[in-house]
């Protein structure tokens, strides 16, 4: 199955307050996020709904904890087939802003 490099652009909307039940503000004042996923996909539109899936997944863990009033909007910035060397691409981890 062939592997895709997928760039992901996020921003966080909050429905209601981007205060949560412990008085901290949406997520320390991050409005959005771009991520690098390495996919394997048989075609790109599977690729992107997996990276999708798998940033979720990861923000979850992490910044959203289940706070059902914030989702995230998420734009493809770059989906690309790699050929080589996909073990050397970075994987993980966000650059917030």
């Amino acid at each position: 199955m062939p592997e895709f490099k997928v760039i992901m652009h996020g921003a966080f909307a909050a429905a209601a307050s981007e205060v949560d039940e412990r008085g901290l503000e949406l997520p320390s004042g991050i409005s959005g996020f771009y991520a690098t996923r390495i996919i394997k996909a048989a075609n790109v539109d599977e690729a992107v709904e997996k990276a999708k899936e798998v940033i979720v997944s990861e923000l979850d863990e992490t910044l959203l904890r289940g706070r059902a009033d914030l989702t995230v909007r998420f734009a493809v910035d770059e989906c690309r087939k790699l050929r080589l060397f996909s073990s050397r691409l970075p994987d993980k981890g966000f650059t917030f802003y």
